[in-house]
């Protein structure tokens, strides 16, 4: 059995292969494993983890990305850059200083 899921997740991930319905599938078998794992480890009969949940619909997921994309998007554009907020900011007596003082020859700045 682990083996059968190991060459199915490679087969997905790699070659991408398999379909949703068989992945679905695989999902529940590894869940099965685990808990089965988990009562041995922890001699713990009784643990009940509850019913499956399979996780959402792809499509909806990337729908709820793409939207938070969009949103992510429009905040970047209206947000000032780091260069747009220095050239607003107003420049220090020393920042003058040490400008002029790089523009002097050797010397005339201690």
């Amino acid at each position: 059995m682990f083996d059968e899921l190991r060459r199915a997740g490679n087969d997905a991930n790699h070659a991408f292969g398999g379909n949703q319905r068989v992945a679905l599938s695989n999902l529940k078998h590894a869940r099965s494993l685990g808990i089965w794992y988990y009562r041995i480890v922890t001699k713990d009969a009784e643990f009940h983890p509850g019913a499956f949940v399979p996780p959402l619909n792809p499509k909806q997921e990337n729908q709820a990305l793409l939207e938070e994309l969009a949103t992510l998007r429009s905040e970047l554009e209206t947000t000032p850059t780091a260069a747009e907020l220095a050239q607003n900011r107003p420049v220090t007596t020393r920042e003058n200083i040490n400008i002029l003082c790089h523009r002097l020859p050797r010397g005339y700045c201690s």
